[in-house]
């Protein structure tokens, strides 16, 4: 019989796999009435489904923690998941600190992607992302700036997609 803690431990994999065939389904109907760039509108949504869909497939079939390691396992792992208590040493439940950190980062790149452009804003998203997951400032801070600058020029020079370029747009 499968444990409670190794069932919520796969639920975030099921969740990112039906996100990522919701994404899919509404992605390829992108399609514009008439080609005005090479790619188009329909590859970033699925390029964006097929990476979650692969993190959601590694979610659900990677080795369980309870299984890597000999501790006992948390009896109490639903009741920690419902009151968002991370737990020391796992990197926390799923409905913790990070993902709200997450989900604010991601609403507020929506937000001010206009107004900052793309590379400032994927600079910062970056940055955030960068120190959830245990970065340094400096660290996250030049990642960020080479993705959003390095980012823009590909989609923008290489593949003529336009972005916003916001606050650098002197500059790009």
């Amino acid at each position: 019989m499968i444990s409670r803690s190794v069932v919520l431990e796969r639920l975030p994999g099921v969740v990112a796999l039906v996100l990522a065939a919701t994404l899919a389904w509404f992605g390829r109907g992108l399609v514009p009435p008439f080609s005005y760039e090479p790619i188009g509108p329909r590859a970033f949504p699925m390029l964006l489904a097929a990476g979650l869909a692969i993190n959601g497939l590694w979610m659900l079939f990677a080795p369980s923690r309870a299984a890597k390691s000999e501790a006992k396992p948390d009896e109490n792992a639903a009741e920690a998941i419902i009151h968002g208590r991370l737990d020391e040493g796992d990197g926390g439940s799923f409905f913790g600190r990070p993902v709200l950190i997450t989900l604010v980062a991601i609403l507020a790149y929506a937000l001010f992607f206009e107004q900052l452009g793309f590379p400032v804003a994927t600079a910062l998203m970056t940055l955030v992302i960068g120190r959830i997951f245990g970065g340094s400032w400096l660290g996250g801070l030049a990642v960020g700036i080479g993705m959003g600058i390095g980012l823009h020029l590909l989609f923008d020079r290489l593949l003529d997609v336009t972005l916003p370029a916001g606050l650098l747009s002197g500059l790009l």
